[in-house]
């Protein structure tokens, strides 16, 4: 019954940065076109870094894609 009640009630993976307004794919693009850590393109786009909601989904998103 547990593992109903989580599949019922956890929410989706995030796909988007919303405080940035950039998908994930838009900022996996912008990483490797300009050979960025996520760290760094954080610093310049404040994606992942304003309230960092979707930083863990981000990382995982990364990871899949490398």
């Amino acid at each position: 019954m547990a593992a109903f009640a989580e599949r019922l009630f956890t929410p989706p993976p995030m796909t988007r940065c919303e405080c940035a307004e950039m998908r994930f794919e838009e900022i996996e693009t912008k990483l490797d076109q300009h050979r960025l850590t996520l760290e760094e393109l954080g610093k310049r786009t404040g994606c992942a870094q304003t309230c960092t909601a979707c930083l863990p989904d981000l990382k995982a998103f990364l990871a899949r894609k490398r």
